[in-house]
């Protein structure tokens, strides 16, 4: 009965950090590049991505706002048009519930998407 709560809450907890990690990249992928006019080259996907799976993963119950090294989520964009895309990855603790059955200690996903507008 331990074995069963303790991994569902992992297959649970693992399951959500996936989604959240692509739905927070997907987010990130559809957020226009900067206008080469205004002189800026820093492109808001990176920031909407990690916005969007700590948002995400805050509704679950997953605080990713301290800084106690528990969480972990980064987005980058990378390549040229036309093929531009944002990695974002999503590092986790895992802290067990029970104890008594070996659980890995830090859960890690990531998710690669194509930027949908490129110039």
């Amino acid at each position: 009965m331990t074995a069963i709560i303790e991994y569902g809450w992992l297959l649970f907890v693992r399951t959500n950090l996936v989604l959240s990690t692509h739905a927070g990249c997907r987010a990130g992928a559809v957020i226009p590049p900067p206008d080469p006019d205004s002189g800026s080259s820093d492109h808001d996907g990176e920031d909407v991505a990690e916005d969007a799976i700590e948002q995400l993963l805050g509704q679950l119950g997953i605080s990713c706002v301290t800084d106690d090294g528990s969480c972990d989520i980064d987005a980058s964009v990378s390549g040229s048009s036309p093929s531009e895309l944002i990695t974002c990855s999503t590092t986790l603790t895992y802290d067990s519930i029970v104890g008594l059955i070996p659980v890995p200690s830090e859960l890690s996903t990531y998710s690669i998407s194509r930027m949908e507008i490129q110039r």
